[in-house]
């Protein structure tokens, strides 16, 4: 009898030991790891240009504002200008969307709105362009204005001729549709440019691909494919936990693996982007006019 009874016990011991391997494992995939998601939030649109960094003097602010005014005033596009000290565990394409989102700047039905962000302790900017001026402001364009204005005189401490450089190019983009050629360069974009910009655009699309094939499977649903698969819950618990990793790798990577071309495309909009509504408030403030951006645009560092 008592011969009999050890496998019983030994199937129970067996049973129970797949037990607590399950829950560690809904433990692993549900519950939240601290410090893994934190989101830098969005500042209230309170102007046109907004420094949480204190980079900008009054004066400098002052002549942005002016100058983006002016743009709105003339042509309906709205552009604004955010400098925060750092996205946190967003990339700068991540950020700048979910800004643009929130903000809604430009027109609705339009989408006319660019807005410029610039992360200064994670020395990284981003012109995200909306919907509607994508065939405009297109993300070479875009690329180029960063590259040009930009990151050199970010790099020398002029955040203000960098933004203000960036300003006016934007501004003569919306106005005519085209840029001055570089200095030595006839005018249009060169064959050279646009060869370089295939083969960018092609290796970033490459690298989205894998970024949304991980997105797309989460721990859990990795996990219980590996279980089923092997019939082991231990490769089941360190498959989840290793697709966990990867998922936070791959969002802090993000934006310095497509930062280049910059396009972060993903068909990003918003729901619900209220009624019509101009870029100044009832209190002379500035507000977005519920346009939406469809992720286009480019990204750079200095």
């Amino acid at each position: 009898m008592a011969d009999a009874g050890v496998p019983a016990r030994s199937a129970v011991r067996h049973a129970l030991q797949h037990c607590l391997a399950l829950l560690v494992l809904l433990c692993t995939v549900l519950l939240p790891v601290p410090g893994w998601s934190q989101d830098v939030a969005i500042p209230q649109l309170s102007g046109r240009v907004l420094d949480r960094t204190a980079t900008l003097n009054a004066e400098q602010q002052r002549q942005l504002t002016e100058k983006l005014a002016a743009l709105e005033q003339e042509s309906g596009a709205q552009i604004a200008v955010l400098i925060v000290p750092t996205t946190g565990d967003d990339s700068i394409e991540q950020y700048a969307v979910r800004a643009f989102e929130t903000w809604k700047l430009g027109r609705k039905d339009v989408d006319d709105g660019i807005l410029v962000v610039v992360a200064k302790d994670d020395r990284a900017m981003r012109i995200e362009v909306g919907y509607g001026l994508e065939g405009v402001v297109t993300d070479t364009r875009a690329s180029r204005i960063i590259r040009e204005q930009m990151a050199p005189r970010f790099a020398q401490g002029d955040f203000a001729g960098g933004l203000h450089g960036a300003v006016e190019q934007l501004a003569l983009l919306v106005r005519t549709g085209e840029l001055p050629a570089p200095q030595g360069q006839p005018s249009g974009e060169s064959s050279d440019s646009s060869g370089e910009s295939w083969g960018v655009g092609l290796l970033e699309s490459l690298v989205l691909l894998v970024i949304l094939v991980f997105k797309a499977v989460p721990g859990p649903i990795a996990g219980v494919a590996i279980f089923f698969l092997t019939g082991s819950i231990w490769l089941g618990i360190g498959a989840a936990v290793l697709v966990m990793v990867l998922n936070q790798l791959l969002h802090r990577v993000q934006g310095t693996a497509v930062r280049r071309g910059g396009s972060s495309r993903g068909g990003f909009s918003s729901g619900s982007w209220g009624g019509r509504s101009s870029g100044s408030s009832r209190g002379g403030g500035f507000r977005g006019g519920g346009g939406r951006s469809g992720g286009g645009g480019a990204s750079g560092r200095w």
